[in-house]
């Protein structure tokens, strides 16, 4: 964040999701910030011109909501059929995110983004 002399801007909590589909990346972010700063930049490096909007509010609630822990009791020590990491058809275990088929996209150039909406102020 870049802000004018004379006053101050911290960030005190960055959260970041990141979703790539091998040709388009989406960064959703959401930053808490403090300062007395009436104006201020945000520079993010960006391989090409970005489209910047606002995010869904809930995304980060969702997330969190969607990745909580999830308490089970069991009667058994060693893990069965069905018991996580295992499932019953075994064609899920180990599945995740294809392996990348081609490099991150370089960053380079300078592309600067229109201002942000005045939404901004209080959204968070």
């Amino acid at each position: 964040m870049v802000h004018g002399t004379g006053t101050r801007l911290s960030v005190r909590q960055e959260v970041s999701a990141v979703r790539w589909d091998g040709r388009d990346e989406q960064i959703v972010m959401s930053l808490t910030v403090d300062g007395n700063a009436p104006k201020a930049a945000w520079i993010m490096p960006v391989p090409h011109r970005a489209t910047v909007t606002l995010g869904d509010r809930a995304l980060f609630s969702d997330l969190e909501r969607a990745t909580a822990p999830v308490h089970k009791d069991r009667d058994h020590f060693w893990p069965r059929d069905g018991d996580w990491p295992f499932t019953r058809d075994h064609h899920t275990v180990g599945d995740g995110a294809a392996a990348p088929s081609a490099a991150a996209p370089p960053v380079g150039g300078f592309a600067p983004t229109p201002p942000l909406p005045q939404t901004l102020r209080g959204w968070g």
